[in-house]
Protein backbone atom coordinates (compact mmCIF):
# COMPACT_ATOMS: atom_id res chain seq x y z
CA UNK A 1 0.00 0.00 0.00
CA UNK A 2 1.42 3.92 -1.05
CA UNK A 3 2.56 5.72 2.12
CA UNK A 4 0.55 8.60 0.78
CA UNK A 5 -2.15 9.69 -1.43
CA UNK A 6 -1.27 11.27 -4.29
CA UNK A 7 -3.38 14.19 -4.04
CA UNK A 8 -2.11 15.46 -0.79
CA UNK A 9 1.43 14.14 -1.70
CA UNK A 10 0.85 16.14 -5.06
CA UNK A 11 -0.42 19.40 -2.91
CA UNK A 12 2.68 19.22 -0.11
CA UNK A 13 5.48 18.63 -3.36
CA UNK A 14 3.50 21.65 -4.99
CA UNK A 15 3.87 23.71 -2.11
CA UNK A 16 7.78 23.14 -1.13
CA UNK A 17 8.64 24.06 -5.10
CA UNK A 18 6.50 27.00 -4.55
CA UNK A 19 8.84 28.38 -1.84
CA UNK A 20 11.94 27.63 -3.30
CA UNK A 21 10.32 29.52 -6.15
CA UNK A 22 9.32 32.68 -3.71
CA UNK A 23 12.68 33.27 -2.12
CA UNK A 24 14.49 32.76 -5.08
CA UNK A 25 12.86 35.31 -6.59
CA UNK A 26 13.14 37.66 -3.26
CA UNK A 27 16.47 36.97 -3.67
CA UNK A 28 17.06 38.30 -6.99
CA UNK A 29 14.70 41.00 -6.18
CA UNK A 30 16.89 42.20 -3.67
CA UNK A 31 19.66 41.91 -5.85
CA UNK A 32 18.24 44.24 -8.69
CA UNK A 33 17.17 46.67 -5.73
CA UNK A 34 21.01 46.67 -4.99
CA UNK A 35 22.14 47.25 -7.87
CA UNK A 36 23.36 50.57 -8.96
CA UNK A 37 20.72 52.55 -11.22
CA UNK A 38 21.36 54.26 -14.61
CA UNK A 39 22.03 58.05 -14.00
CA UNK A 40 19.52 60.42 -15.52
CA UNK A 41 20.07 61.80 -19.13
CA UNK A 42 21.28 58.52 -20.68
CA UNK A 43 18.21 57.30 -21.78
CA UNK A 44 14.64 57.47 -22.20
CA UNK A 45 11.91 54.69 -20.79
CA UNK A 46 9.53 55.92 -23.17
CA UNK A 47 7.37 53.40 -24.87
CA UNK A 48 9.01 50.61 -22.91
CA UNK A 49 6.11 48.51 -21.29
CA UNK A 50 6.81 47.90 -17.88
CA UNK A 51 6.38 44.62 -15.92
CA UNK A 52 3.22 43.70 -13.82
CA UNK A 53 4.16 41.76 -10.50
CA UNK A 54 3.45 37.89 -11.43
CA UNK A 55 0.93 36.24 -9.35
CA UNK A 56 2.23 34.75 -6.40
CA UNK A 57 3.95 30.82 -6.93
CA UNK A 58 1.42 29.99 -3.71
CA UNK A 59 -1.61 31.06 -5.21
CA UNK A 60 -2.96 27.80 -5.64
CA UNK A 61 -2.82 27.44 -1.78
CA UNK A 62 -5.99 30.04 -2.00
CA UNK A 63 -8.90 28.50 0.37
CA UNK A 64 -6.32 25.56 1.45
CA UNK A 65 -6.37 25.19 5.44
CA UNK A 66 -2.78 25.03 6.74
CA UNK A 67 -2.26 24.00 10.43
CA UNK A 68 1.10 25.41 11.89
CA UNK A 69 2.43 23.77 15.12
CA UNK A 70 5.67 25.59 16.86
CA UNK A 71 7.38 23.99 20.16
CA UNK A 72 7.14 27.77 21.26
CA UNK A 73 6.68 31.72 20.52
CA UNK A 74 9.97 33.56 20.71
CA UNK A 75 12.52 35.71 19.09
CA UNK A 76 14.01 33.14 18.57
CA UNK A 77 14.62 32.19 14.41
CA UNK A 78 12.28 29.11 14.42
CA UNK A 79 9.34 30.59 15.88
CA UNK A 80 10.04 33.49 13.26
CA UNK A 81 10.67 32.43 10.41
CA UNK A 82 7.17 30.02 10.79
CA UNK A 83 5.23 33.12 11.02
CA UNK A 84 6.98 34.83 8.37
CA UNK A 85 5.47 31.50 5.99
CA UNK A 86 1.26 32.14 7.89
CA UNK A 87 1.85 35.78 6.46
CA UNK A 88 3.07 34.58 3.19
CA UNK A 89 0.27 32.13 3.46
CA UNK A 90 -2.25 34.50 4.30
CA UNK A 91 -1.79 36.74 1.68
CA UNK A 92 -2.51 33.89 -1.15
CA UNK A 93 -5.71 33.57 0.80
CA UNK A 94 -4.65 30.15 2.65
CA UNK A 95 -6.31 29.44 6.00
CA UNK A 96 -4.72 29.66 8.47
CA UNK A 97 -3.95 28.01 12.00
CA UNK A 98 -1.08 28.48 14.50
CA UNK A 99 -0.25 26.35 17.63
CA UNK A 100 2.22 26.97 19.81
CA UNK A 101 2.71 23.66 21.87
CA UNK A 102 5.14 24.82 24.85
CA UNK A 103 3.51 28.05 26.18
CA UNK A 104 3.94 29.25 29.76
CA UNK A 105 0.69 29.82 31.90
CA UNK A 106 1.32 33.24 32.17
CA UNK A 107 1.38 35.26 28.45
CA UNK A 108 4.52 37.27 28.59
CA UNK A 109 4.95 40.84 26.40
CA UNK A 110 6.69 39.33 23.96
CA UNK A 111 3.79 36.28 23.26
CA UNK A 112 1.35 38.41 23.37
CA UNK A 113 2.89 41.16 20.73
CA UNK A 114 3.61 38.05 18.32
CA UNK A 115 0.13 36.64 18.90
CA UNK A 116 -1.24 39.99 18.25
CA UNK A 117 0.58 41.03 15.36
CA UNK A 118 -0.27 36.80 13.87
CA UNK A 119 -4.28 38.12 14.74
CA UNK A 120 -3.78 41.65 12.84
CA UNK A 121 -2.83 39.47 9.42
CA UNK A 122 -5.47 36.71 9.39
CA UNK A 123 -3.46 33.94 11.09
CA UNK A 124 -5.76 32.20 13.83
CA UNK A 125 -4.19 31.58 17.37
CA UNK A 126 -5.49 28.23 18.90
CA UNK A 127 -4.66 26.01 22.08
CA UNK A 128 -2.22 23.47 21.86
CA UNK A 129 -4.75 20.96 23.12
CA UNK A 130 -8.44 20.22 22.63
CA UNK A 131 -10.67 19.33 20.42
CA UNK A 132 -10.56 22.29 18.12
CA UNK A 133 -6.66 21.41 17.73
CA UNK A 134 -7.57 17.72 16.59
CA UNK A 135 -10.41 19.06 14.26
CA UNK A 136 -8.03 21.46 12.53
CA UNK A 137 -5.07 18.58 12.30
CA UNK A 138 -7.32 16.48 11.02
CA UNK A 139 -9.68 18.91 8.59
CA UNK A 140 -5.94 20.95 7.07
CA UNK A 141 -4.53 20.43 3.78
CA UNK A 142 -0.82 20.94 4.83
CA UNK A 143 0.35 20.76 8.29
CA UNK A 144 3.60 22.49 9.05
CA UNK A 145 5.83 21.12 12.20
CA UNK A 146 8.64 23.50 13.18
CA UNK A 147 11.56 22.36 14.89
CA UNK A 148 12.53 18.81 16.21
CA UNK A 149 10.30 19.04 19.64
CA UNK A 150 6.78 19.84 17.72
CA UNK A 151 7.10 16.35 17.29
CA UNK A 152 6.01 15.47 21.06
CA UNK A 153 2.35 17.53 20.42
CA UNK A 154 1.81 14.79 17.31
CA UNK A 155 1.50 12.06 20.44
CA UNK A 156 0.62 14.24 23.23
CA UNK A 157 -2.13 15.48 21.25
CA UNK A 158 -3.53 13.80 18.68
CA UNK A 159 -2.85 10.14 20.18
CA UNK A 160 -4.61 7.73 18.40
CA UNK A 161 -5.24 10.34 15.52
CA UNK A 162 -1.69 10.31 14.73
CA UNK A 163 -1.78 7.90 11.35
CA UNK A 164 -4.32 9.92 9.86
CA UNK A 165 -2.59 13.07 10.14
CA UNK A 166 0.85 12.12 8.97
CA UNK A 167 0.54 12.45 5.08
CA UNK A 168 0.11 15.53 5.06
CA UNK A 169 2.74 16.39 7.34
CA UNK A 170 5.85 18.89 6.51
CA UNK A 171 8.60 18.64 9.35
CA UNK A 172 10.46 22.11 9.36
CA UNK A 173 13.76 21.22 11.08
CA UNK A 174 16.58 24.03 12.07
CA UNK A 175 18.12 22.13 14.50
CA UNK A 176 21.75 20.99 14.80
CA UNK A 177 22.45 19.34 18.06
CA UNK A 178 23.10 15.86 18.55
CA UNK A 179 20.94 15.75 21.64
CA UNK A 180 17.73 15.77 19.68
CA UNK A 181 18.12 12.57 18.05
CA UNK A 182 15.96 11.17 20.62
CA UNK A 183 13.02 8.43 19.91
CA UNK A 184 10.42 10.77 21.64
CA UNK A 185 10.86 13.74 19.31
CA UNK A 186 11.22 12.19 16.26
CA UNK A 187 9.90 8.62 15.88
CA UNK A 188 7.00 9.56 13.37
CA UNK A 189 9.99 11.71 11.12
CA UNK A 190 9.99 8.46 9.12
CA UNK A 191 6.34 8.27 7.96
CA UNK A 192 5.34 12.15 7.32
CA UNK A 193 5.49 13.55 3.68
CA UNK A 194 8.54 15.20 3.55
CA UNK A 195 10.88 17.60 5.55
CA UNK A 196 12.55 20.87 5.50
CA UNK A 197 15.86 22.29 6.53
CA UNK A 198 17.48 25.72 6.09
CA UNK A 199 20.86 24.35 4.76
CA UNK A 200 22.25 20.89 2.96
CA UNK A 201 24.44 21.26 6.23
CA UNK A 202 21.33 20.65 8.26
CA UNK A 203 19.99 18.21 5.46
CA UNK A 204 23.13 16.09 5.35
CA UNK A 205 23.48 16.10 9.53
CA UNK A 206 19.69 14.85 9.87
CA UNK A 207 20.06 12.07 7.21
CA UNK A 208 23.48 11.06 8.94
CA UNK A 209 22.59 10.97 12.36
CA UNK A 210 18.79 9.50 12.00
CA UNK A 211 20.86 6.66 10.40
CA UNK A 212 23.91 5.95 12.38
CA UNK A 213 21.87 6.89 15.78
CA UNK A 214 18.33 5.99 15.61
CA UNK A 215 18.41 3.61 12.40
CA UNK A 216 15.48 5.14 11.04
CA UNK A 217 15.07 7.53 7.52
CA UNK A 218 14.37 10.58 6.86
CA UNK A 219 11.69 11.50 4.58
CA UNK A 220 11.92 13.01 1.34
CA UNK A 221 14.30 16.51 2.35
CA UNK A 222 14.13 19.30 0.91
CA UNK A 223 16.56 22.44 1.51
CA UNK A 224 14.93 26.29 1.62
CA UNK A 225 16.61 29.53 2.77
CA UNK A 226 14.28 31.36 4.50
CA UNK A 227 15.07 35.04 5.72
CA UNK A 228 12.63 37.13 8.02
CA UNK A 229 10.99 40.28 6.89
CA UNK A 230 11.71 44.44 8.23
CA UNK A 231 8.09 43.64 9.78
CA UNK A 232 9.18 40.69 11.80
CA UNK A 233 12.45 41.82 12.62
CA UNK A 234 11.03 45.02 13.79
CA UNK A 235 9.21 42.94 16.22
CA UNK A 236 12.37 41.56 17.33
CA UNK A 237 14.31 44.91 17.47
CA UNK A 238 11.53 46.50 19.40
CA UNK A 239 11.97 47.44 23.24
CA UNK A 240 10.06 44.97 25.10
CA UNK A 241 11.95 42.55 23.14
CA UNK A 242 15.45 44.15 23.65
CA UNK A 243 14.62 44.06 27.46
CA UNK A 244 13.65 40.27 27.32
CA UNK A 245 16.92 39.12 25.39
CA UNK A 246 18.80 41.35 28.14
CA UNK A 247 17.43 39.53 30.98
CA UNK A 248 17.22 36.03 29.49
CA UNK A 249 21.67 37.03 28.85
CA UNK A 250 21.73 38.07 32.35
CA UNK A 251 19.90 35.15 33.56
CA UNK A 252 22.40 32.46 31.32
CA UNK A 253 25.03 34.31 33.21
CA UNK A 254 24.34 33.98 36.67
CA UNK A 255 24.31 37.94 37.13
Amino acid sequence: MARHSAPRFSLLKQFLFAIVAIFSISTVAFLIKRAPSTPCGHYSDAGVKRFEPSPSPLAFMKSKRVLLVSHDLSLSGGPLLLMELAFLLRSVGAEVCWITNQKPSETNEVIYSLENRMLQRGVKVLSAKGQEAISRALKADLLVLNTVMAGEWLDDVLKENVPHVLPKVLWWIHEMQGHYFQLEYVRHLPLVAAAMTDSHATAEYWKTGTRDYLRIKMPDTYVVHLGNSKDLMEIAEDNVAKRVLHEHVRESLGI
